[in-house]
Formats: C-alpha cells, structure tokens, sequence
C-alpha cells in the first residue's frame, strides 16, 4: 500500500496539467492534505509495529480497515479521495505545496524526536524518581 502512495506521489509531479483552482467535487487542499497525513501515519504504524509478533495478522486488510476508518473521519470515501487523487495528479503545482508541508511535518517530528532530552525533562525525570522511593 506504501508504494501505491508513493507512485502516486511520483506521478504527480511529473504530471502537466496546469489549471490551479480546486474544484468543488474534489477534496479540497487542506482537507487532502490531513488525509495523506493520515494515510501515511496508518501505513507506519502498519509497517512497523501492528502484527509484529502475529503470524496471523493480515497486513493489507488491517490497511483497508485503517484507510476506511481514516476516510469516515474525514468524511469522504475511497470513489472520492481516488477521483481527488486523479485530479490533484493532472495539477502538480496545487500537489507540490501539499506534498511540501508533508515532507516538512515528518521533518520537524523526525528532528524533535532526535534531540537529546533537555534538562529540564531529565530534572523531572529524578524528581519523580524520589517520589516513587518508599
């Protein structure tokens, strides 16, 4: 399913049609947006942690089961986010923005999740230690 997305997301941008405006029966910029960002957080966690010890857990139903259930939060199903999805390939410069701020989102949460815990966070650390101490 991963790569589903990101040969979708390549073909965006190398598509050439150029009319920018969004219309109506197509899932908005923003609302798109945090539905690939929703869809891609789904396929890391299934990627990565659901199913890890079972043998019998079905990877690509449980995507299913996660991209429907990321479809009813947002209100739209798979017939609209694929005819949006179409849309926003033969438009790369309205895709280009939407995929920028995702690449830069997953950035900052990579760079945060990379810091050295401040000194502040390690104090608390100690400070509830003591606490728990009989």
């Amino acid at each position: 399913m991963r790569i589903y997305i990101f040969f979708l997301l390549a073909l965006f941008i190398f598509s050439c049609k150029q009319d920018n405006d969004v219309p109506k029966n197509i899932i908005q910029q923003d609302r798109m947006q945090e539905l690939l960002w929703d869809m891609a957080r789904a396929d890391a966690f299934i990627a990565g942690f659901a199913g890890k010890d079972d043998s019998s857990f079905n990877r690509i139903k449980e995507t299913v089961t996660l991209y429907r259930q990321i479809f009813q939060l947002h209100n739209t199903d798979r017939e609209k986010f694929n005819k949006s999805l179409e849309w926003y390939q033969q438009h790369p410069r309205v895709l280009k923005p939407i995929l920028d701020t995702l690449q830069n989102r997953r950035r900052e949460i990579m760079q945060e999740r990379s810091k050295p815990p401040t000194l502040l966070r390690i104090d608390s650390l100690r400070k509830s230690r003591k606490t728990l101490k009989p």
